[in-house]
């Protein structure tokens, strides 16, 4: 009978040196990515606003206030 590998201890790794959870990970992130460009994309066909992160938005409106204060000067 062989012996069976013992439980617990270090994360296997696979291919490319990453644990399933990195591997998990990375699925999610890139599923993520392609959900969102296919989103964007049908709400440009159906000419609908493209919705802006937060990040984005507080960009934009600093951007619009510097402009604000350039015009004024």
């Amino acid at each position: 009978m062989s012996e069976q590998p013992k439980r617990g201890g270090r994360p296997v790794r696979h291919s490319a040196g990453m644990t399933i959870q990195e591997k998990h990970m990375n699925y999610m992130r890139g599923l993520s990515r392609v959900v969102g460009e296919a989103c964007d994309k049908y709400f440009e066909r159906k000419g609908m606003p493209k919705v802006l992160s937060w990040s984005a938005k507080a960009k934009q409106e600093r951007e619009e206030r510097n402009a604000k204060k350039r015009s004024r000067s």
